[in-house]
Protein backbone atom coordinates (compact mmCIF):
# COMPACT_ATOMS: atom_id res chain seq x y z
CA UNK A 1 0.00 0.00 0.00
CA UNK A 2 1.68 3.68 -0.79
CA UNK A 3 1.49 6.35 1.38
CA UNK A 4 -1.10 8.20 -0.63
CA UNK A 5 -3.46 4.77 -0.61
CA UNK A 6 -3.00 4.76 3.27
CA UNK A 7 -4.35 8.44 3.45
CA UNK A 8 -7.43 7.38 1.16
CA UNK A 9 -8.21 4.83 3.69
CA UNK A 10 -8.48 7.32 6.51
CA UNK A 11 -10.37 9.84 3.64
CA UNK A 12 -13.49 10.43 6.32
CA UNK A 13 -10.69 11.87 9.07
CA UNK A 14 -9.75 13.72 5.88
CA UNK A 15 -10.92 17.18 4.60
CA UNK A 16 -11.45 16.00 1.02
CA UNK A 17 -10.07 19.65 0.07
CA UNK A 18 -7.30 18.63 1.57
CA UNK A 19 -6.48 15.21 0.30
CA UNK A 20 -7.50 16.85 -2.71
CA UNK A 21 -4.51 19.10 -2.90
CA UNK A 22 -2.43 16.63 -1.52
CA UNK A 23 -3.04 14.25 -4.44
CA UNK A 24 -3.02 16.90 -6.90
CA UNK A 25 0.77 17.55 -6.60
CA UNK A 26 2.12 14.56 -4.94
CA UNK A 27 2.35 10.78 -6.27
CA UNK A 28 3.43 7.60 -5.32
CA UNK A 29 4.34 5.62 -8.84
CA UNK A 30 6.33 2.43 -8.12
CA UNK A 31 8.62 3.67 -11.25
CA UNK A 32 9.73 6.56 -9.81
CA UNK A 33 11.67 5.86 -6.61
CA UNK A 34 10.34 2.87 -5.54
CA UNK A 35 7.25 4.09 -5.06
CA UNK A 36 8.27 6.90 -2.55
CA UNK A 37 5.71 10.02 -2.80
CA UNK A 38 7.32 13.00 -5.20
CA UNK A 39 5.72 15.58 -7.12
CA UNK A 40 4.14 15.14 -9.85
CA UNK A 41 6.41 15.89 -12.87
CA UNK A 42 9.33 15.70 -10.84
CA UNK A 43 11.80 12.92 -9.14
CA UNK A 44 11.71 15.06 -6.50
CA UNK A 45 10.68 13.04 -2.83
CA UNK A 46 8.54 14.54 -0.73
CA UNK A 47 10.69 13.58 2.16
CA UNK A 48 13.89 15.92 0.74
CA UNK A 49 12.02 18.93 0.80
CA UNK A 50 10.35 18.46 4.41
CA UNK A 51 13.61 17.75 5.29
CA UNK A 52 15.02 20.88 4.03
CA UNK A 53 12.21 23.01 5.65
CA UNK A 54 13.05 21.25 8.86
CA UNK A 55 16.46 22.75 8.65
CA UNK A 56 16.05 25.95 7.91
CA UNK A 57 16.02 26.21 4.53
CA UNK A 58 13.88 28.73 3.05
CA UNK A 59 11.08 28.55 0.15
CA UNK A 60 13.38 30.14 -2.21
CA UNK A 61 16.14 28.09 -1.70
CA UNK A 62 14.67 24.84 -2.10
CA UNK A 63 13.11 26.10 -5.00
CA UNK A 64 16.33 27.52 -6.76
CA UNK A 65 17.84 24.16 -5.76
CA UNK A 66 15.08 22.07 -7.68
CA UNK A 67 14.14 23.67 -10.65
CA UNK A 68 11.55 21.09 -11.20
CA UNK A 69 9.58 22.41 -8.13
CA UNK A 70 6.87 24.47 -8.63
CA UNK A 71 5.75 26.89 -5.27
CA UNK A 72 2.37 24.93 -4.87
CA UNK A 73 4.78 22.09 -3.92
CA UNK A 74 6.12 23.01 -0.71
CA UNK A 75 2.55 23.80 1.00
CA UNK A 76 1.22 20.59 -0.27
CA UNK A 77 4.56 18.62 1.12
CA UNK A 78 3.40 20.12 4.60
CA UNK A 79 -0.18 19.08 4.47
CA UNK A 80 0.92 15.91 3.60
CA UNK A 81 3.42 15.67 6.33
CA UNK A 82 0.22 16.78 8.48
CA UNK A 83 -1.89 14.22 7.16
CA UNK A 84 0.45 11.28 8.19
CA UNK A 85 1.45 12.30 11.64
CA UNK A 86 -2.55 12.45 12.05
CA UNK A 87 -3.30 8.86 11.28
CA UNK A 88 -4.65 6.48 13.57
Amino acid sequence: MTTLELLRTHANEIKPEVLREVERYIRCDPGILAGKPTFVGTRVPVYLVLDCLAYGVSKDEILESFPTLEPEHIPAALKFAGLLSNIR
